[in-house]
């Protein structure tokens, strides 16, 4: 064997063991000349260095997140993969800092950025140090602005230097918990920090004794820069009231803006205009992509320089990125799915794709959920699925796990029973390796009445050995399947018809009458329609199922048919 064959052999040993040479790490920043946001910058206008190394950029991308799609046609189906049609925004409040009565210019602010949002953006808040996480992400703004707006400060009349340190440390602490278990997604996430004082690094006993509990060292405001920084989220501290602090009571908020590379913003002097400052920086960004080498990748915080060749351009870029250890990847170290429904972090490992389908439980006071879930990776045998339901404090309220050596397949379905209400679905799925993946979805538990007519929501499959199958996303079929449930006083033969359309309320190309099915429950019937979607292209269809009583005003369920020219892989 040759000396060139033995250094080949080398290389391949290497990769075996090392895995691959690089690996893609994507740099989020913004752009802005003398004010205004720049979109045009090329990768050869930009020198970026990581670790004190420059690097070549391998690609540039600039996200308008403002420009998010809202046709007003539900999505057919949600997934847990990263996204970047919209704004991630967590929002922090320390009311323990906020003195009560003094919240309205706050309240005004927060008004207005509201205003500016667009539906694809996704919101959540925090009350710290102690209540957590509250409303988790979600797409309803509401839940999250309704909350603020009646939050109310509760800072104590006055405080010792002993009692300022703890809550400042344990406000602290409560930050860092909170970026520590987000795992960042496609795009940045913004942190509105809301205090009105917080203590920069100090002690908390005098310098001729020991340290007490309350000592808050620079090493915590270094860990919280370092959690920002895997997170991808930059920290804007925002001062609520009309009398900002200042000196020793100031100084921990400069820390803590600078420890996620924001800013300060005080209320009392920019007014609205501040957070709409925040609004307009977050709306447009760039991604720039470099190849990492094994050697970077060793979980510490590295230094990132970013400059562009345009003198007037400024960049405003995250200092410090933390390129995982290839342990990252690993499964995690757990197989149970159910106890991921209480972790706040976003699990991938398994692509998850999956909708819900309400309808009338056995106690008719309640709301029967089945939240339907497909597994991208369909062939593995899954090890255990949980599914729960939060309310809007963010209390689990019900839950239904798989039970040790149940048989599951995907796609997953369980039944959850609630009053109606406003809550948030969280699934969970793990196959038997320890990989896990996670969904979120909003959901709105309500189903019309009218004259002891009822309809649950629209489901939409595939008829196979002579019973329904649902199905998320449809390729080549000749027929989807329409199923809905009807409640009342007697059989609606003849009054239900499935139409296919363009938009929500655009006329129907295809329209059809639905064929009942009674059950045993004598005012429940399942209804069933055979849309024929063979010819038509591929793309987002609406589907409407339509229950049209003499002399009652139509039910509509409505629900995304997503038909694509072969079916996608995720």
């Amino acid at each position: 064997m040759n000396i060139r064959s033995l250094a080949a052999l080398w290389v391949l040993a290497a990769l075996a063991q090392f895995g691959p040479a690089t690996t893609s790490v994507t740099v989020d920043f913004v752009a802005r000349e003398r004010g205004e946001a720049v979109h045009d910058l090329s990768a050869s206008e930009l020198v970026l260095k990581v670790g004190g190394r420059e690097r070549a950029i391998t690609s540039l991308q600039v996200v308008h997140l403002s420009r998010a799609r809202d046709s007003g046609a539900p999505e057919p189906y949600v997934t847990n993969r990263p996204t970047v049609e919209g704004r991630t925004i967590l929002f922090m409040m320390d009311l323990a800092s906020i003195r009560a009565g003094r919240e309205g210019p706050l309240r005004t602010a927060i008004r207005d950025f509201a205003q500016s949002l667009v539906p694809a953006d996704r919101v959540a808040l925090a009350l710290v140090p102690y209540d957590g996480l509250v409303v988790n992400f979600t797409t309803d703004h509401e839940k999250v602005f309704g909350r603020i707006a009646a939050a109310a400060g509760r800072s104590l009349r006055s405080e010792t230097s002993s009692e300022f340190a703890c809550r400042s440390r344990e406000t602290l602490e409560a930050v860092r918990g909170l970026l520590e278990g987000m795992t960042g997604g496609v795009g940045p996430t913004s942190v509105v920090m809301v205090s009105s004082t917080l203590a920069g690094a100090v002690r908390d006993a005098p310098m001729t004794q020991f340290p007490g509990q309350c000592e808050i060292r620079s090493l915590l405001y270094q860990d919280i820069a370092t959690a920002a920084a895997a997170a991808r989220a930059r920290i804007y501290v925002v001062e609520p009231e009309d009398a900002p602090a200042a000196g020793a009571a100031r100084a921990g908020l400069e820390h803590l803006a600078g420890a996620g590379n924001g800013e300060v913003i005080t209320l009392a002097s920019t007014g609205t205009t501040g957070l709409a400052k925040i609004s307009d920086e977050t709306a447009s960004f760039y991604l720039a992509t470099f190849d990492a080498m094994p050697s970077d990748r060793r979980g510490v915080p590295q230094r990132v320089e970013l400059r562009s060749t345009r003198s007037a351009v400024s960049i405003s870029v995250r200092p410090e990125i933390v390129i995982d250890t290839p342990s990252v990847d690993a499964p995690v170290n757990r197989r149970i799915a159910a106890d991921l429904l209480t972790d706040p972090r976003h699990f991938r490992q398994l692509s998850l794709r999956g909708t819900i389908h309400m309808s009338r439980d056995a106690n008719p006071d309640l709301v029967r959920v089945v939240p339907i879930v497909e597994v991208g990776e369909g062939t593995l045998p899954l090890a255990s699925a949980a599914m729960g339901i939060y309310d809007d404090a963010g209390r689990l309220v019900v839950q239904w796990a798989s039970v040790p050596g149940e048989v599951l397949t995907s796609p997953v379905a369980g039944a959850l029973s609630v009053a109606p209400g406003r809550y948030r679905v969280r699934v969970a799925v793990s196959v038997p390796d320890g990989r896990a993946g996670v969904l979120d979805q909003d959901l709105d538990a309500f189903l019309e009445r009218r004259s002891g007519w009822m309809m649950s929501s629209l489901i939409l499959g595939l008829s196979r050995a002579g019973g329904f199958v649902s199905r998320l996303q449809f390729g080549d079929e000749p027929v989807a399947i329409g199923r809905v449930e009807v409640f009342g006083p007697a059989s609606p033969t003849g009054l239900v018809r499935f139409e296919l359309a363009r938009t929500v309320d655009g006329p129907s190309i295809v329209s059809v009458v639905g064929t009942v099915s009674a059950s045993e429950d004598p005012t429940r019937f399942v209804v069933t329609g055979a849309l024929p979607i063979g010819g038509f292209a591929a793309g987002h269809w609406i589907i409407r199922a339509v229950l049209a009583p003499d002399g009652v005003a139509p039910l509509r369920a409505i629900r995304t048919l997503d038909k694509g020219a072969r079916l996608q892989s995720f």
